[in-house]
């Protein structure tokens, strides 16, 4: 009442039907938050405003497969986006990492009982390179290793069954952005010694 006390004056007399108002059920607003059976929600990391038509327009003619995909601002800086089918929408997931005017997009799943305002966006997938491995040792199951201390491995860059033999390793890794990057790390080889690797 002080509120509008404040915007209406002091001599402020309300109608019965203003006094009454009406109530809102949780179930009236909650379905348009929620996921359908193929959902993402994108939040852009940055301090700067996101201008929401250049963003959809943008990210609508990226993200598009073989259907069209829907996209809608939900708050500052996020999107649900909704496709028809999981074929587009596994294609936007495995060709992260993406950006907006120099600023990194974090994508995740929302499930069909999940409010997308709810979901904690801290997580981005990147490439990884590892430096300083002995060569005999460059296999997956090394790149595996060492990638797990920075997030979680996804997939390591490799040609069919054969080793990992090259100038580094390639890592597919999803990693929490809210936490400082690795820069390396030592890493103790049986028959090397220890080693820093260079991430």
């Amino acid at each position: 009442m002080e509120e509008l006390e404040n915007r209406f004056g002091m001599n402020l007399q309300l109608f019965d039907k203003e006094w009454q108002g009406v109530v809102i059920e949780e179930d009236g607003i909650a379905n348009m938050m929620m996921g359908s059976q193929f959902t993402l929600v994108a939040r852009v990391l940055t301090t700067r405003a996101i201008h929401r038509d250049v963003f959809v327009g943008a990210f609508k003619s990226l993200w598009k497969g073989i259907d069209e995909v829907s996209i809608k601002e939900i708050d500052d800086s996020l999107f649900l986006v909704r496709f028809t089918n999981q074929r587009d929408m596994h294609r936007v997931l495995d060709m992260e990492l993406w950006t907006f005017r120099d600023s990194l997009v974090l994508l995740a799943k929302v499930w069909t009982s999940i409010d997308a305002r709810s979901i904690n966006l801290t997580l981005g997938t990147f490439w990884v390179q590892l430096h300083g491995i002995p060569p005999l040792t460059m296999t997956a199951a090394v790149a595996q290793k060492i990638g797990s201390l920075v997030g979680r491995v996804i997939e390591v860059d490799q040609t069919g069954d054969e080793d990992c033999l090259g100038h580094f390793l390639r890592v597919h890794i999803r990693i929490d952005v809210s936490q400082a990057l690795m820069r390396g790390a030592f890493v103790a080889f049986l028959e090397k010694g220890s080693r820093w690797v260079d991430l």
